[in-house]
């Protein structure tokens, strides 16, 4: 089962921290969760959790969905949580948590069901990058930052959606407006090289695959790095 919370943050200088804050609450979380499963996570690959912060024009909001039953443990620490504190240096920031919202938890093959339309806004709302021979890239080729959600459904979902299938998936995609940014993400003070963007798509709608793989990276984002903030990724109708 999918599951995601969407915890909805309050302080004042949260702007400020908005590249390396996501960075901040994995640690957060991994200071709350069991010390066991917290060093087991350390060995897993892909996580089997991602979190991001976003703006939702309210507020921020940070959002941490989990692939598997075990990883639910992490939102069922969270949702106890009234204060976050997170560091920058030795000093102490409170985030006063506002409300917290638990979405329904999914199966994975009801997600088609709920991608019901052929017409979506697709927003890449934190820093997505990938790796290319070791190497983090960060070009508008939405395709390839994708390679980690079909990853994902292979290893938590057993569901193969080999590399020319998803290149094909893609080809098939009719994009209408789009608007792409470079932007760095801070990772231990070193900036990766990663973008954001926003674009319109149309869809066939009878590509069952295709609302699979973008109902899905809104659980478990897209490219590197989502565990610790990156690739964060919305639908919207």
């Amino acid at each position: 089962m999918l599951n995601q919370l969407d915890i909805y943050l309050r302080h004042s200088d949260i702007s400020q921290l908005y590249s390396d804050l996501g960075i901040k609450l994995h640690g957060f979380i991994m200071s709350k969760i069991d010390t066991k499963y917290a060093e087991s996570l350390h060995g897993q690959e892909p996580r089997p959790f991602s979190l991001f912060v976003y703006d939702s024009g309210n507020g921020f909001v940070c959002r941490v969905s989990t692939l598997n039953d075990e990883a639910v443990q992490i939102i069922d620490v969270l949702q106890k949580q009234d204060k976050i504190v997170i560091y920058v240096g030795r000093k102490p920031i409170l985030l006063a948590v506002e409300n917290v919202t638990k979405s329904n938890p999914i199966k994975t093959n009801k997600i088609s069901d709920i991608l019901n339309k052929n017409k979506y806004t697709l927003d890449i709302v934190t820093p997505a990058t990938r790796k290319t021979s070791g190497v983090y890239t960060n070009p508008p080729d939405l395709c390839k930052y994708f390679t980690s959600v079909a990853n994902k459904l292979q290893t938590y979902e057993n569901i193969f959606i080999e590399r020319d299938e998803l290149e094909l998936l893609f080809a098939d995609i009719k994009m209408s407006r789009y608007i792409f940014e470079s932007k760095d993400f801070l990772l231990g003070g070193k900036p990766i090289p990663a973008m954001t963007g926003s674009f319109d798509v149309s869809i066939n709608n009878k590509s069952e695959k295709i609302k699979l793989l973008l109902g899905y990276a809104t659980y478990c984002g897209i490219g590197a790095k989502t565990s610790l903030g990156m690739g964060g990724f919305l639908v919207r109708t």
